[in-house]
C-alpha cells in the first residue's frame, strides 16, 4: 500500500464524459493521482487504465533468461508476457499518436511505470536498462546530471538497486523510496515516490 491515493481500476477516480459510447469515442479526463495497482491482473493490461485516465500503473517484473516477464509470483510469468509487449510499446505507439503525450492536450502529465523487481536487483536492473534504451526519447531521465522532461516516468521498487541508481548522472529511472528516505534518502531527484505500508 503506497501513501499516493491508490485505486482498483474501478474506484472513484475512474470518469469519463460519458458512459454510453464505445471507450474509443469517450472523452478522459487524466487523474494524476489515479494508481492501477497489480495492473497486469486487469483484462486489458494499461489499455484500461488509460481508458479511465489514470497517470500511474503497476507492473511486477521476474528476470527470467534474460526477459523481464509480467507477474505477481514466479510460477506465474508466462512467455511473451514482456514489460515491452504489456507497457513500453503500447506507450510509445500511444504517445507517438498523441503528438508526444500520454493523454490529448496534456504535455504537463507524466504516466508513472511503477516497475517493482521481484528478482533480484542488480541483473533486474541492468536487464531494464537494456530494455529501456530504445524508448529514451518518451521517458523522464537524467543526462548529465539534469531531468529531461518525457511523457512517461519509469520508477522501481521492490528490489531496488539504491546505491547505483543514486549515483548515476545518466539513467532513465527512478526509485520508490521508503519513509526513511525523507530524512536520509538521495533526495526527490532520485526518489520522487515515498511509500510504505
Amino acid at each position: 500500500m503506497t501513501m499516493a491515493l491508490t485505486m482498483g481500476l474501478w474506484g472513484i477516480g475512474c470518469q469519463t464524459s460519458q458512459t454510453t459510447q464505445p471507450t474509443s469515442a469517450l472523452i478522459v479526463k487524466p487523474h494524476a493521482h489515479a494508481h492501477s495497482h497489480n495492473d497486469y491482473e486487469q483484462q486489458r493490461p494499461l489499455a484500461l487504465a488509460l481508458d479511465h485516465g489514470f497517470c500511474s500503473v503497476e507492473a511486477d517484473v521476474h528476470l527470467v533468461d534474460g526477459q523481464l516477464l509480467v507477474a505477481h509470483d514466479a510460477d506465474e510469468v508466462v512467455p511473451g508476457r514482456t514489460l515491452q509487449s504489456l507497457y513500453l510499446d503500447p506507450l510509445q505507439e500511444r504517445i507517438e499518436a498523441k503528438g508526444g503525450s500520454v493523454y490529448e492536450n496534456r504535455p504537463d502529465l507524466e504516466l508513472q511505470l511503477l516497475v517493482d523487481f521481484k528478482t533480484e536487483a542488480d541483473s533486474t536492473y541492468e536487464e531494464l536498462r537494456k530494455a529501456l534504451e530504445p524508448y529514451r526519447e518518451m521517458l523522464v531521465k537524467y543526462e548529465s546530471g539534469q531531468r529531461v522532461e518525457g511523457a512517461v516516468i519509469v520508477v522501481i521498487s521492490g528490489n531496488r538497486p539504491i546505491e547505483q541508481i543514486a549515483s548515476e548522472r545518466d539513467r532513465l529511472v527512478f526509485l520508490d523510496g521508503r519513509l526513511e528516505n525523507l530524512e536520509n534518502g538521495p533526495g526527490k531527484d532520485v526518489m520522487p515516490l515515498i511509500s510504505s505500508s
